[in-house]
């Protein structure tokens, strides 16, 4: 297998995206980049250099719904008939009937005054046209095997960043894609969510995100590959740095 990890341009501060395409039958792609059309063009560009074209995706694995990382699921599903995977508490979020009114309510309750709730959504409004509702989703939760041609990666829960958000680990190289779990000399903020068993309540983020750096420290990978900026590969003074 080849392991390409590709930049998408993103319309945030933080900059580009890290895409990590997985060249080999069945070829897979880990994280979309936003819908626009300058990523849209770089994820072209940089597929070809690899040998590859966005109609010979088979498989689009989205580590969480964020519309930096599954923005154009929905544009490279259409012309590559790949199927879309995501955790079940991500999945909700990338329907075209998600109802945001959980996010409202869960602020006014946390005492948000109404004009920082308005803004708020304005803001959502204006990041909802980055990312096309995915209509078919296929889940991928804790322990599922990814299987290719000639070696597998297993599906790792890490909530957190957000509540369904997932990692892919290989045994065999001791490599992980860690999305936005671990990202180098950027904060990978742990975000105000519903939590997916009872949307009056809030998710809480911050204890789960310091569990899922924990769980990575066990899985002791000699990589990570990040979804922003540079392969961590010391997960002690990650942990640590994340931990003080």
């Amino acid at each position: 297998m080849k392991i390409h990890q590709l930049h998408i341009p993103t319309p945030f501060p933080v900059g580009p995206v890290n895409v990590t395409l997985l060249l080999e039958d069945p070829i897979t792609l880990v994280d979309t980049g936003p819908q626009t059309e300058e990523a849209f063009a770089a994820l072209r560009e940089q597929m070809r250099a690899c040998g590859a074209r966005v109609e010979d995706i088979r498989r689009i694995v989205l580590t969480h719904s964020h519309e930096d990382h599954a923005g154009q699921a929905a544009r490279l599903q259409a012309l590559s008939g790949a199927i879309v995977y995501a955790h079940p508490w991500e999945a909700d979020r990338l329907n075209p009937a998600f109802d945001y009114a959980s996010y409202r309510r869960l602020l006014a309750e946390l005492g948000a005054p109404e004009d920082v709730i308005a803004q708020f959504e304005a803001l959502r409004q204006r990041i909802r046209k980055l990312i096309a509702p995915v209509s078919e989703v296929a889940v991928l939760d804790e322990g599922d095997e990814l299987t290719f041609e000639q070696e597998s990666w297993r599906v790792v829960h890490t909530p957190g960043h957000t509540p369904g958000h997932i990692g892919l680990f290989s045994e065999g190289r001791r490599l992980f894609i860690a999305g936005d779990t671990a990202l180098k000399r950027i904060t990978p903020n742990p975000v105000l969510n519903p939590d997916p068993r009872d949307a009056h309540r809030r998710f809480p983020a911050l204890r789960h995100f310091l569990a899922s750096v924990d769980r990575l420290r066990e899985l002791a990978p000699s990589a990570i590959i990040t979804g922003h900026g540079e392969v961590v590969e010391d997960i002690e003074a990650y942990r640590h740095e994340i931990h003080r």
